[in-house]
């Protein structure tokens, strides 16, 4: 199994990091992918507005920011001809936290729907669009479903 790094750097939710590796492993499983090196920060939302500034010339504050790596020794990049994937995946806890006061009370289960969001857009998944959004919505509620989480993202409006 690929190397999972998690990195904390906030204190506004409270979520154990081996239920981060069971999630996030859960799902490279379930899209038949394998992983050479994932990066995970757990962050609040003054860093995510900076990264968001810096790397998408965005001054705002985002939920989730998903990076592939490239690495010329890992055929293909950041995805290899078996899928692998090599990333970095940068959430904000404190926006779950306000995510899920406003809408469904579940701040753990918002911050693995960012990291679970994140992990789908490192494997190829696109939400541009309002049918790749349905579509990528819905596997990320049948993905937490199954570790008894509510389906926490479809159908429902977003903060700003």
């Amino acid at each position: 199994m690929a190397k999972i790094e998690i990195t904390d750097l906030q204190d506004h939710v409270s979520l154990d990091k081996k239920l981060i590796l069971q999630v996030v492993r859960h799902v490279i499983k379930e899209e038949g992918r394998s992983a050479k090196s994932l990066s995970i920060v757990l962050t609040d939302n003054r860093h995510i507005r900076d990264l968001s500034n810096e790397y998408l010339g965005r001054d705002a504050i985002t939920d989730v920011i998903s990076f592939p790596l490239q690495d010329p020794d890992w055929p293909g990049g950041h995805t290899n001809d078996n899928g692998g994937i090599n990333g970095e995946i940068i959430a904000s806890a404190e926006r779950a936290l306000e995510q899920a006061k406003a809408i469904h009370g579940n701040p753990e289960a918002e911050l693995l729907l960012y990291l679970v969001h994140g992990l789908l857009h490192l494997i190829g998944y696109d939400d541009r669009t309002p049918k790749d959004a349905k579509h990528m919505h819905a596997r990320e509620d049948v993905l937490l479903a199954e570790f008894g989480f509510p389906c926490v993202y479809a159908g429902r409006p977003l903060i700003q």
